[in-house]
Formats: C-alpha cells, structure tokens, sequence
C-alpha cells in the first residue's frame, strides 16, 4: 500500500493503515517543529519516541525517573552504582510520585533532602543527594532546563570513614538481645543487626535469607549487589540467631527502629544495617582473622576494599600502645624505692 515515488500511502491502504500513517506524519511534524523552535539538534532517539506517543513532553520535560534511565544507560555504570540509580527511582517515586523535571524545584529539593536525613545517615543522604545533582547537569547537558534548582542547597562533604562497633560494644548489644527489656519489634531489629556483625552480610542478603541456603555449618548464596558467591561459616551465636527466626517486615524501617537500640545500650553512635558489616571486618581483623579470609567472606572483588578497614584499627593499636605507659610507671615506682 505504499507508493514509493510519491511517499505516501496508496488509496489501497486499509482504514486503520490510514490512520496510524496520519497520527504518525502528525507527531512527525510536531517533533520538527520542536527542532525549529527550541533551536535542537535531530536525535533519533527522540523522534521515535515522538512517533511512537506523540507527547512531546517525555522528550521537553521528561520525569526524573526517565533521564535517569538514560544517564545509566549512556554512562554503563558499575553493578553496584547503576543499583543506586534504581533505588533512587524508587525513593523518588515514593516522594513525589512522577515528577518531571521542570516540576523539579528548590523547594522540591528541600524536601528530598528532608526525606533522606529521616530514613538514613547524613553520609547516605549525602551521597544520594549528589546523585540527583548528577542527573539535574545530566538534564542541564540536553538543555532541558537552564540551572540547577539545587545550585543554593550546599551539601556536606561526605566521609569515607566508616562507623563500626568496638568488641566490648558489641557484647554489650549481644548482652541486651539476651535480656529481655526491648519491646519485641526492638528485639527483633537489634537481632537482626547482631546477625550482620558476625556473617558480614548486606541487609539486602539479609531481606532474602531463608534458612535454605544453610548447608552444613555454613551459609552459601550469591550476593545480591554483586552476584558473587560466597560461603559464611557460621559462629555458635550466630547459628543461635537463625534459630531464634530472622524477621523482616515488609517496609520494615530497621535503621530507625535501631536508634532506641542504641540508646539502651549507652552507644553514642549512629546504627544501621550496614554498620553490622563494617564491624564483622573490623573485629575479623582485631580477633586475628588473615585479610584474604575476610574478603572472601565479604564477597569483595578485589583485596583493596577489604584493606580499606585496616586504618579503622588505629584506634586498637593505640590502646595497644598505652601498655607502654605502664613501663614508666614501673620506673616511678623503681626510683622510688
């Protein structure tokens, strides 16, 4: 039914034929008018994505969630990094619902922010809040919108220095799991973090753990963030916590539920899920535990990143260290006698 000279459709086309052709021309036009006016170069993404809807808005003022599609998808991103874009979209959806971004203000900002210092750590909040920065001069980038509506929003540097437990912190917590002066949901939150500190394991592992991938006296899956196998031999407590029953409760803010935990138990410092991980590495490698073994624990690809917990050991060697102070003291009391 087509007329190849003429490049339009011949009178033998069906009706329905006829009509796709003309709603089709129709958003043709339409996106070369948006070339013509908004003074922007062809791109053949865009047009078939006109052809194919018709609503030039997805392509002038697409959704957050949209241009983040497109910046993983041109920046091939890391496993890890492209799964925090995916969250992102989640937590925006959550805040705002679709909001597209020329909708996407100072004020919108603000209260982005707000929504991440009540769910997660300053750092967290940080980071994800450079996040969104990347994808507003992504959008700057095709000339979506002409400035940064975050541009006054000025956001802490964050520290790489991770928060961990010491050993006499942790048996505190395990001392206050065996009491019995937590309500049950503080109880359950506080076994939860406990079964980190002694397997390593992200809580995304954790959300997924049936007592399935126990095999023999040890734990065997396939990280989630990474897809690396890894096994976890099991110590007598934590074995204990499997048997006690690990609960997660759908949208279940444990991170939160773990502040009062902290209170009880005199810690002055921020709890969450992933503090229990960093303190496995750091009490594996205070308790003597060889670096390699550690890492193949954690499921690192490399090494390095399981050397990144050798400077939180300062503080150990400095306790070590003070033992010498002890010598001077036997001087003092040498010279006095």
């Amino acid at each position: 039914p087509w007329n190849q000279r003429r490049q339009e459709l011949t009178q033998t086309a069906d009706l329905s034929t006829q009509k796709r052709f003309t709603d089709l021309k129709y958003n043709a036009l339409q996106y070369a008018q948006l070339l013509a006016f908004e003074k922007r170069s062809f791109q053949e993404r865009e047009f078939v994505q006109a052809l194919a809807d018709g609503n030039l808005d997805d392509i002038t003022n697409p959704t957050l969630q949209h241009l983040i599609d497109q910046y993983t998808h041109l920046k091939h991103l890391s496993l890890g990094r492209y799964q925090h874009y995916q969250q992102l979209k989640n937590e925006l959806h959550q805040c705002f619902g679709n909001i597209r971004i020329k909708e996407f203000t100072y004020k919108a900002g603000l209260q982005l922010q707000k929504y991440f210092k009540e769910r997660v750590s300053e750092n967290t909040a940080t980071q994800k809040m450079h996040r969104i920065k990347a994808i507003l001069h992504f959008a700057q980038d095709l000339k979506l919108i002409t400035e940064d509506p975050l541009r006054p929003i000025k956001l802490k540097g964050y520290s790489n220095r991770k928060t961990v437990l010491t050993i006499e912190e942790l048996q505190r917590l395990q001392s206050l799991y065996d009491g019995t002066t937590l309500p049950p949901h503080g109880h359950n939150a506080l076994g939860l973090l406990l079964f980190a500190c002694y397997t390593g394991m992200r809580i995304s592992d954790i959300r997924r753990f049936s007592v399935s991938m126990v095999q023999g006296n040890c734990i065997r899956l396939v990280q989630q963030k990474t897809e690396e196998p890894v096994i976890i031999p099991l110590t007598e407590f934590s074995a204990r916590l499997i048997a006690d029953g690990l609960h997660m409760r759908t949208g279940q803010n444990i991170n939160r539920e773990l502040v009062p935990v902290a209170a009880a138990a005199g810690i002055k410092k921020h709890l969450t899920m992933h503090v229990g991980r960093h303190t496995f590495a750091t009490v594996s490698l205070r308790l003597g535990m060889e670096l390699m073994t550690v890492s193949r624990i954690l499921g690192h690809r490399s090494i390095r990143q399981t050397q990144s917990y050798l400077h939180l050991l300062d503080d150990h060697l400095q306790e070590q260290m003070s033992a010498w102070n002890k010598l001077q003291v036997v001087h003092r009391q040498a010279a006095a006698g």
